[in-house]
């Protein structure tokens, strides 16, 4: 395999005559989601193919000469520069209190005697990541892209406080969390915060939020939060929210 690709992120590549390249593309849920996808190509030089398949778990997972035609392989076989396959499909959580993981395989495929030079990548659709307490979450951003999450806190113990805790590692971007609206922006965010992470700057630029019931104008904690994170800049970050009790906090 050529790599991982990661929503947001473009990878560069170079493909020989009848050459194949596969790239991963995986998805973990913790409830059963409806996702959709573009794979999205641009040729600089020379043609290639693109092809697209939904691997079965634990089987082989890899696009070859011998089932590029299968029936379940998407493709799109043209002499056009830039080429997209839009997939939707239903991520099923089979696995009681474990997430389940629907994987693709991407293929390009080269159609030009003196080899092809492209640029791909994945853009999901509008739909929200569901978050665990204290598993951080990793988000891999383009500038000017957004990724949407969600998460469900219970009711909880006299005591004992809920953070949201966002580790920067690189770019600028902003968090927007909101339990009222689905799709929080700087408009109509309960909570609004500021993230720039240079070289120097990435221990200061970490931030660690108690989420208090006067922060979303409510009187409990109790409920579900609705997150946003929009870059200015390419950005990534691991993010994830926990509660502690007053004897963990002391």
């Amino acid at each position: 395999f050529r790599g991982r690709l990661t929503s947001g992120v473009m990878e560069a590549g170079f493909v020989k005559y009848d050459e194949i390249s596969n790239y991963l593309y995986h998805f973990e849920v913790f409830e059963t989601q409806d996702i959709t996808f573009d794979v999205k190509m641009v040729v600089f030089s020379g043609d290639a193919n693109l092809y697209l398949k939904a691997c079965a778990e634990g089987g082989e997972c890899r696009i070859a000469a011998d089932n590029v035609s299968a029936a379940d392989v998407l493709r799109v076989e043209n002499n056009h520069s830039a080429k997209t396959i839009k997939h939707s499909f239903k991520c099923e959580q089979t696995r009681k209190a474990q997430g389940s993981l629907c994987q693709f395989v991407i293929g390009v495929r080269g159609n030009e005697n003196h080899g092809t030079h492209y640029d791909i990548s994945v853009q999901e659709s509008k739909f929200h990541r569901l978050m665990l307490p204290g598993h951080p979450v990793n988000l891999n951003l383009a500038p000017d892209d957004a990724s949407y999450l969600k998460f469900s806190y219970p009711k909880s113990a006299d005591g004992t406080s809920l953070y949201l805790a966002i580790e920067p590692l690189w770019g600028d971007f902003s968090v927007y969390l909101s339990k009222s609206v689905e799709f929080p922006s700087a408009a109509d965010a309960a909570l609004a915060e500021d993230f720039h992470a240079g070289k120097t700057s990435l221990y200061a630029a970490s931030k660690t939020i108690a989420l208090t019931p006067e922060l979303t104008d409510e009187q409990s904690v109790q409920g579900l939060y609705y997150v946003s994170v929009a870059s200015k800049t390419s950005a990534a970050l691991n993010i994830k929210f926990f509660d502690k009790s007053e004897s963990e906090l002391t």
